[in-house]
C-alpha cells in the first residue's frame, strides 16, 4: 500500500530505463497476501458462479487480489492485517470494520466499511472466480492485483498500484475500463482497454488496442496496434504502433517505429518517431510551440506538405539533398509516391530524413 507522497522510483527500476526498448514488467509490490504470517484469516465464503458471474468488490485501507481458476464457484478470503499492536483484536475489530458479502442472482458483493478514523489495519480479499466473470473494483489507499482474466474489467483506485497478468476482454463496443490517482498500473496484456492516469504512472507489454487519457503522469508500452490519447502534462513512449491518434500537450512523445498512421493534435509537445514504415498509410500533425524529428524508411516514398509560421523544416537524404525551408512547402519524395505526410507547425523547428 503506497501514500501520496511515496516514491516512482520502484517502477522505474523495474521497467527498462532505456528509451523505447523492449522491456519485461513485473508487480512494483508483494502481493502474496493468502500467505503473509503477519496476516490472520478473518473471514471466508463460497458463492455459486460460472462464468457469467459479476463480482463486485468496495474496498479502502486495504489491497484486492483477483485469481481465476477452474471451479464453477466464486470464493472469498479475507485476511487482516494489524499495523500495530492490538491487545483484544476481536474486540478491536467488532468496533472498527465490518465486511460485508452476498449474492443476489448471479452478482456476488463484498464490500469494507470502517466505523472508526484511527485506521490500525489492512483488509486483505484474495476472491478466486472463473476467469470469464466481469470484476468492478473500488479501492482506495491500498493495491489491486489481477490474473489472467477473460471477462469484462472495470477498475477504480486511489493512492494504490495495480498490476495485472492479462486482461483478454474487449471489442469495439465495450472495453475493459481502469481509472487510477495517485498511482502506478503495470500491465502484462491487454485486448481492449480504456485506461485514465492521473498524477501517476503506466506501464504496458503489448495491447490491440488502447484509450489513454491522463495528466501528470508518465506511459510506457512497448508493443501496440491501436491508440487513442487525450494527454496533458505526460510523457508517453511506444516501442511499436501501427496507428495513433489523439491530443498531447505539455509532454513529449517518442516512439520506435510507426507501421500505418498517425494523426496528432501537439501543443507544447515534443515529437520523436525513430522509424516509420515504408508502407505507413498517411501522417497528420497539427503542431503548436512543438519540435519534431521525424525518420523514414529509406525506400519510403511520399508527398510532403507543410505549413509554417514561425517554424523551420530541414530535409536530408530526401530527393534534392539536403534543405531547409522557413515557410510552407510541398515536396514529393521517392518513386511514385502516393502517401501522404501533412505537417502544420506553428513555432517549431522539424527535422525529417531518411534513414
Amino acid at each position: 500500500m503506497k501514500t501520496l507522497n511515496r516514491s516512482l522510483s520502484m517502477l522505474l527500476l523495474i521497467v527498462a530505463a532505456f528509451v523505447c526498448q523492449s522491456f519485461t514488467l513485473e508487480p512494483t509490490f508483494d502481493f502474496n497476501y493468502e500467505n503473509d504470517a503477519k496476516a490472520e484469516k478473518y473471514a471466508s465464503r463460497e458463492f455459486n458462479g460460472n462464468g457469467n458471474t459479476q463480482i463486485n468488490v468496495s474496498n479502502s485501507h486495504g489491497n484486492i487480489k483477483v485469481v481465476p481458476w477452474t471451479e464453477n464457484k466464486v470464493k472469498i478470503d479475507v485476511f487482516v492485517k494489524y499495523e500495530q499492536s492490538v491487545s483484544n483484536k476481536k474486540d478491536y475489530a467488532q468496533k472498527s470494520f465490518s465486511i460485508n458479502m452476498s449474492q443476489k442472482d448471479n452478482i456476488v458483493s463484498v464490500s469494507t466499511n470502517h466505523r472508526t478514523r484511527r485506521i490500525k489495519h489492512t483488509i486483505n480479499y484474495v476472491i478466486y472466480t472463473p476467469s470469464t466473470a466481469s470484476i468492478t473494483a473500488n479501492n482506495s489507499y491500498g493495491d489491486i492485483a489481477l490474473g489472467n482474466l477473460n471477462g469484462h474489467i472495470s477498475i477504480n483506485l486511489e493512492y494504490g498500484d495495480l498490476f495485472a497478468e492479462k486482461l483478454g476482454y474487449g471489442s469495439g463496443q465495450k472495453a475493459n475500463k481502469i481509472k487510477i490517482a495517485y498511482g502506478d498500473a503495470v500491465i502484462k496484456e491487454a485486448a481492449w482497454l480504456n485506461a485514465s492516469v492521473e498524477y501517476g504512472s503506466f506501464a504496458m507489454q503489448s495491447a490491440y488496442a488502447l484509450g489513454i487519457t491522463g495528466s501528470y503522469s508518465d506511459f510506457k508500452i512497448d508493443n501496440l496496434r491501436f491508440a487513442n490519447v487525450a494527454l496533458a502534462y505526460s510523457d508517453i513512449k511506444i516501442g511499436t504502433i501501427n496507428s495513433i491518434k489523439g491530443k498531447i500537450s505539455n509532454g513529449d512523445f517518442k516512439t520506435d517505429r510507426i507501421k500505418d498512421n498517425m494523426v496528432l493534435s501537439l501543443n507544447y509537445t515534443d515529437i520523436i518517431v525513430y522509424s516509420i514504415d515504408k508502407n505507413f498509410t498517411s501522417l497528420d500533425l497539427n503542431t503548436s510551440y512543438s519540435n519534431g524529428k521525424l525518420t523514414f524508411d529509406n525506400d519510403a516514398s511520399f508527398n510532403i506538405n507543410a505549413s509554417a509560421q514561425y517554424s523551420s523544416f530541414k530535409l536530408y537524404n530526401m530527393s534534392g539533398g539536403a534543405q531547409t525551408f522557413e515557410k510552407s512547402f510541398s515536396k514529393s519524395v521517392g518513386t511514385s509516391p502516393s502517401k501522404k505526410v501533412r505537417i502544420s507547425s506553428q513555432y517549431g523547428d522539424w527535422t525529417l530524413r531518411k534513414n
